[in-house]
């Protein structure tokens, strides 16, 4: 977005757009504001440091197991929403209390004070993100009053000065992605809330007349629950912070399977919602059981989280003799695992809906908006040259390509979009783009500039309003949000976009 007074590029806060010039905001360059923040960080992690150490580690590990199971029990049973920072601290909480279990201070945790550190290295979260929107050009830190870097000296500092004198402003590119995100019900907490109380009746109606249970097939869970699975697998990696934090891929290399998981869960008893504790001889009599046939040091190595055992995602925890297990939560988690676990059936799956948003939904919605259309064309002296759809209105025709291209995982990091710009302004100059080996590896094809000059030479035989046509414009349209607006002439809209064209 341009201001209009003056033509520098617009950034926002809080959804309402300002132009730095005009408004005479003070912005850093980009090197000092990472410098700043890297100081916030850094005094976030002594400050937080310095505040574990007051309490007893088991007995905080404990509640904080109990506090995530509260989040996936809440999640099935009361509201479809979590907060995701707030999900990721108490993960990265775990790990990082477990890692010094033994350096016990004398504090004891209860529901209160762990609810409260989770909400601070929730904030805590919050910085490290800040640094990565400023690392990838999507976010620039405002400062209010003039300071002097060399004097951010985080042992000796009014923490005012370092936290409250800089504020996050956004890019308009920004933006763009995070309504892609809001397409895909992944919401910044306020507009999260809004969208609960949006659907709030219908939701009680389900909770109160919940469909009964029954068996499908891979491919038929692929199909009902693609949304909020592929909801699960971007949200939880939408950057490297999150993707590195629930890294479970280890679980398929190692030939767990997601049946046997849930297998491992059912054996579990407990009441819902609350954390589980057992003997390491009760848990591991269940493992064999569960996973007979398999080399229980294999299973407990991918599973047992300890701090003799570190590297792996905290499905159950050992504390002294004992194993923590909260089986909502990892039944929360195997909605995220399945996608990665049947990632052939998840591939066929977004090959499909990529077909029918092709052949079905983009023309039914341009018909809805009032559109004749003619749908799909192929030249049958050059099979290669195949149009998604034609569309006309009010003297104008667009020959339109259609590209799910739907939001991925990293999806908040500039080279996934710098890869989709690429791959758009291919599908105008005629290139396709793949990898081999590592390397890029380049294909011609027929161009949308070839398609829409085969479309003037044909247009009797494909528009029956070719009387009318005025002028003939090239289109695409993508899924998600495309990183840019036009090349070459050629338009580029989201599939929310399209009422713009009326």
């Amino acid at each position: 977005m341009v201001c209009k007074k003056c033509g520098a590029e617009e950034i926002f806060r809080r959804e309402t757009f300002v132009c730095p010039i005009c408004e005479k905001l003070k912005i850093l360059p980009k090197d000092l504001a990472m410098k700043v923040v890297t100081k916030q960080i850094d005094w976030f992690n002594q400050a937080f440091y310095r505040l574990l150490r007051t309490f007893n580690r088991k007995s905080f590990v404990v509640w904080l197991f109990g506090e995530r199971e509260k989040i996936a029990h809440s999640f099935f049973s009361e509201k479809p929403f979590i907060n995701l920072n707030d999900f990721l601290a108490v993960n990265v909480l775990i790990k990082r209390v477990m890692k010094d279990a033994e350096d016990n201070g004398e504090q004891n945790a209860n529901e209160k004070n762990t609810k409260e550190l989770i909400s601070l290295f929730s904030t805590f979260v919050e910085v490290q993100e800040r640094k990565h929107l400023i690392d990838e050009g999507y976010g620039c830190y405002v400062f209010k009053e003039e300071f002097d870097i060399n004097n951010l000296d985080i042992n000796n500092l009014d923490v005012n000065k370092l936290m409250g004198n800089f504020v996050l402003y956004y890019t308009y590119e920004w933006q763009d992605i995070v309504k892609s995100f809001g397409n895909n019900l992944i919401f910044p907490e306020p507009e999260g809330k809004k969208y609960l109380e949006k659907y709030k009746e219908e939701y009680e109606k389900i909770q109160a007349n919940p469909p009964k249970p029954e068996h499908y097939s891979t491919e038929e869970t692929m199909s009902h629950l693609f949304p909020l699975l592929q909801t699960f697998l971007v949200s939880l990696n939408k950057n490297k912070l999150f993707a590195e934090t629930f890294d479970i891929t280890y679980l398929k290399e190692s030939g767990l399977s997601l049946p046997k998981i849930l297998d491992l869960v059912k054996s579990f008893k407990g009441h819902s919602g609350m954390m589980n504790l057992s003997s390491e001889k009760d848990f591991k009599a269940i493992i064999k059981k569960v996973f007979a046939g398999h080399r229980e040091g294999i299973i407990l190595r991918n599973l047992l989280f300890s701090k003799e055992n570190q590297s792996i995602f905290p499905f159950f925890a050992k504390i002294d003799n004992n194993i923590l297990t909260s089986t909502k939560f990892i039944t929360l988690m195997s909605l995220y695992y399945f996608p990665i676990y049947y990632k052939s059936e998840f591939d066929s799956e977004i090959a499909k809906r990529g077909n029918d948003f092709e052949k079905k939904e983009v023309p039914d919605k341009l018909n809805e908006l009032g559109f004749s259309t003619h749908s799909p064309i192929t030249d049958k002296k050059k099979s290669t040259l195949e149009i998604d759809c034609l569309a006309w209105k009010d003297g104008i025709l667009y020959v339109i390509e259609c590209k799910i291209w739907d939001i991925k995982k990293l999806f908040e990091h500039r080279n996934i979009h710098q890869y989709r710009i690429r791959d758009l302004q291919g599908v105008v100059d005629g290139k396709s783009y793949s990898m081999k080996n590592g390397v890029q590896v380049e294909k011609d094809k027929p161009s949308l500039s070839d398609k829409i000059v085969f479309i003037k030479e044909n247009l009797q035989k494909y528009c029956p309003d070719y009387k009318l046509i005025k002028e003939i414009k090239g289109l695409i349209i993508t899924k998600s949000y495309p990183p840019m607006k036009e090349y070459k002439g050629i338009r580029m809209i989201a599939y929310d976009e399209l009422p713009s064209l009326i």
